[in-house]
């Protein structure tokens, strides 16, 4: 007899869970029939989902428990990463291990184990097996017919993404400009207006080749391949032709305020979508990808002073294009101050951070102890939380004295982290990146000559004209039918030049008239629309208590984001004296009442200290307790 073992057991156990449903028909609100499925669950079932992670997750404890017990053996790529024995995406899995018959032995039953518990099976006609370059032809074919697998892989597309990098990037890489032109040649650009070519643009062609641009930084032979298929489409007048490019698309990818149609900077927009990876790397550092190239690149250093190595992956190169970027807005946030570098990272209280780069004159007795302070850590007191007031007067200037002083360490216990400073969250979005690339890198490294005055604030106020963009908005505010006939006198001339049609004069002037009623109701519908105006409420002053009491103002708040609430109270006499003070960060309550609850509560119990006896509590002046 064969006794199961607890994997297979487990899975098994949970697939009896599942039943069948069974479904009847109403007729004439009256049940019928008694309907029995016999696919079962299929892929679209809502539960399929969560029962397939449920039972991939003991694939994954079987894999973790052979090489805990050294029967398989994970990849590293380098010393100290990571072993990876596996990797699952979606339906699709990869298992690693070394060549030996044991290990294979020990995959193949693993795998036959969990299909038979599961259900599930392995289709060898779609599996492809990739060999390192060690191994020789006649040992690959041996494992090939162990596996019954007879593809092999690395040389095809998988994940949207080529499965190797050997040779040459721009030929590896033009499946992209292929796939856009593809896409590209099916719109039929007689029949689109400008409008409709700018959100095709925007909404589609740029989305084509956004999942490469966020692994790899593109040659510049592509983006300007992709670049040229997009602009030819733009200016595209007729199917067979190409038109004249009025403006170059460098012009275009400006925002509309300072002239251009908003198309983004191809070039650009792939180092924001890196600076992603990037930030993630130093954000997360316990997760698979920081560990791994950790281990390769900057064993004892941060992502952001890790230098490019030697022979480094076309993957770590891209990444690593994005540093400047990310040094430009990454703020190192003071907890412990450990990790914190005081002459290399950013960490001063400015926009953007900055670090420090020069001390005071030192005396001859004290170069020791200063040379010592290396990390923020130490130039703080050992709870972490105070400042070494003697050690930053003495290196630092009188500004940067006050910059770090204004700085709140989190304290011993709280480690260091980052935040953006180009967001309000703190995070690092594509958006703010890339942002900072076309507004602030990109214009300081690029010499600019002005030969006349800027038209920005121009464009500017022409974009937040409250008229319609067909026409002049210099005639906005003037005789209303003006600019409707003047636009259709120009569509009569396009109409009469390029299809031969004509209309009278009577009918430019009642379709004129037309478009200029529509307008105007629009801009009475938007009217309409608005909400009346709140009265701003009158600002509550502080009452003093009566004579022989005390006051106590209660409050709470948290922000947004996170998982605190803030609590704080302020004891004050009759003139309005502070007699005491207190504050307090909580895990967060759900409602405004439970927040001014808990801090009347920590208000009274914190009374004790003091001697009053008659005190009045107060939470957004209304009197709650005498």
């Amino acid at each position: 007899m064969k006794f199961l073992g607890f994997s297979e057991y487990w899975i098994r156990l949970v697939m009896e869970c599942v039943k069948t449903v069974q479904y009847q028909v109403l007729i004439n609100g009256t049940p019928y029939g008694e309907i029995k499925p016999t696919r079962g669950l299929r892929q679209g079932d809502p539960l399929s989902p969560y029962l397939f992670v449920i039972c991939t997750e003991m694939l994954v404890r079987m894999l973790q428990k052979a090489e805990g017990e050294k029967q398989i053996t994970g990849l590293k790529v380098a010393r100290g990463a990571p072993s990876i024995t596996h990797m699952l995406f979606a339906d699709d899995s990869l298992f690693y291990c070394q060549e030996k018959d044991s290990e294979i032995n020990q995959v193949v039953r693993i795998i036959e184990e969990y299909s038979l518990a599961s259900g599930q099976r392995v289709n060898y006609q779609k599996s492809s097996i990739y060999f390192g370059k060690q191994i020789p032809l006649e040992r690959r074919e041996e494992v090939k017919q162990k596996l019954g697998i007879s593809q092999e892989g690395g040389e095809g597309i998988y994940l949207g993404l080529p499965e190797s990098f050997s040779g040459s990037k721009v030929a590896t890489l033009s499946y992209l400009r292929d796939r856009l032109s593809q896409k590209v040649s099916g719109w039929q650009s007689n029949f689109l207006s400008p409008g409709g070519k700018e959100m095709l643009l925007k909404a589609v062609a740029m989305a084509l080749p956004t999942y490469t641009m966020a692994c790899f930084k593109l040659p510049t032979t592509i983006c300007k391949q992709l670049v040229s298929v997009m602009a030819d489409f733009w200016w595209r007048n007729k199917k067979d032709t190409k038109g004249m490019h009025w403006k170059s698309w460098e012009a275009l990818s400006k925002p509309k305020a300072e002239g251009g149609l908003g198309f983004k900077d191809i070039e650009a927009f792939n180092l924001a979508l890196l600076g992603k990876q990037l930030w993630r790397m130093l954000t997360h550092k316990d997760s698979l990808l920081a560990k791994v190239y950790k281990s390769r690149y900057f064993r004892h250093s941060d992502p952001l002073s890790a230098p490019l190595g030697s022979r480094p992956s076309f993957a770590w190169k891209s990444i690593h294009a994005a540093q400047e970027l990310i040094k430009q807005g990454a703020r190192a946030v003071v907890g412990n101050g450990e990790n914190i570098n005081i002459w290399k990272h950013q960490w001063i209280q400015s926009k953007p951070a900055r670090s420090l780069n020069c001390v005071n004159h030192i005396p001859p007795g004290l170069h020791h102890s200063v040379s010592q302070a290396i990390t923020v850590k130490d130039l703080l007191e050992m709870n972490g939380r105070e400042w070494r007031w003697e050690l930053l007067n003495l290196m630092f200037s009188e500004d940067d004295r006050k910059r770090i002083e204004a700085i709140r360490p989190g304290g011993s216990s709280t480690k260091d982290r980052y935040t953006w400073d180009y967001a309000k969250t703190g995070q690092y979005s594509v958006k703010s990146g890339y942002w900072v690339l076309t507004q602030i890198l990109n214009k300081r490294s690029s010499s600019q000559e002005v030969v006349q005055p800027s038209l920005d604030p121009l464009y500017q106020k022409i974009w937040k004209l409250e008229a319609p963009p067909k026409y002049h908005p210099t005639l906005a505010y003037e005789p209303k039918l003006i600019p409707w006939l003047l636009w259709r006198l120009w569509k009569n001339i396009n109409d009469l030049t390029f299809k031969g049609k004509e209309q009278d004069a009577l009918t430019l002037v009642s379709k004129a008239g037309e478009d200029a009623d529509e307008w105007e109701r629009r801009k009475e519908d938007r009217e309409a629309r608005k909400l009346p105006a709140m009265d701003p409420q009158p600002q509550v002053k502080w009452k003093s208590p009566p004579q022989g009491w005390v006051k106590c103002n209660v409050d709470g708040a948290w922000p947004r984001a996170g998982d605190h609430c803030g609590i704080g109270w302020v004891l004050r006499n009759v003139n309005g004296e502070v007699l005491w003070l207190g504050a307090r960060a909580l895990r967060r309550t759900q409602t405004v009442l439970e927040v001014e609850a808990e801090a009347l509560r920590w208000a009274v119990v914190n009374m004790h200290k003091f001697n009053y006896r008659k005190v009045i509590f107060e939470s957004d002046s209304q009197e709650l307790i005498s």
